[in-house]
């Protein structure tokens, strides 16, 4: 099974490819629950189980993730795929514990580790916890929101540290049309334009 934890958006798969995987996901955001919930199959016998919920609400957490594990007929998850906020850069929702209302780096390292938390304990030993995040420009500097998140959780759980990618964002669906807003941001702030995310891989212990 898959969990996708985070306060953007979840994880999404047809199964096109015949590996009869089962997904379960976490948005605080109503709107993009709702969307999914109207493009996903209605057979009760669906691999996907999406809730609305604050990932950082730890009594929430168990209680969904406890009645959609027992829906999918499982006790833990293979993999744990999680895409926080880039701090405050973007406003997801109005909700106060909306990761992406954190605009201070030490504050959010806190509250994303609770979120962590809440789903760790449902990734079976051996399991894999994959987070794809960015840095972020703050008053002209450069921000290491990924590399803070990495040594957070490399700090507070057991895990192996398998892999760093660095992904190419240039292209991306989400930027297209919009370079000249990125060299703007780039002249205004004096520094590089923002061209990458990392896709960090942890095992568990």
């Amino acid at each position: 099974g898959t969990l996708s934890t985070t306060s953007r958006y979840h994880i999404m798969s047809n199964d096109r490819f015949g590996l009869n995987r089962q997904y379960i996901g976490f948005d605080i955001n109503e709107t993009i629950v709702n969307n999914i919930l109207k493009s996903t199959p209605k057979d009760p016998q669906s691999s996907f189980r999406i809730n609305l919920c604050d990932i950082c609400n730890e009594d929430k957490v168990q209680a969904a993730l406890s009645y959609s594990l027992s829906d999918l007929g499982s006790n833990n998850v293979d993999l744990i795929i999680s895409h926080p906020p880039y701090l405050d850069i973007i406003t997801f929702t109005e909700h106060d514990c909306d990761l992406s209302h954190i605009e201070d780096l030490s504050t959010f390292t806190k509250q994303y580790v609770k979120a962590v938390g809440n789903v760790w304990q449902s990734l079976k030993k051996g399991g894999h916890f994959i987070l794809v995040v960015g840095d972020v420009y703050k008053k002209s500097e450069v921000i290491p929101l990924g590399f803070s998140l990495m040594s957070a959780i490399r700090s507070n759980f057991k895990c192996l540290l398998k892999g760093i990618i660095v992904k190419d964002i240039v292209g991306n669906r989400g930027k297209i049309g919009q370079d000249a807003l990125w060299k703007y941001r780039a002249m205004k702030w004096g520094t590089y334009i923002f061209k990458h995310e990392y896709i960090f891989v942890f095992k568990k212990k």
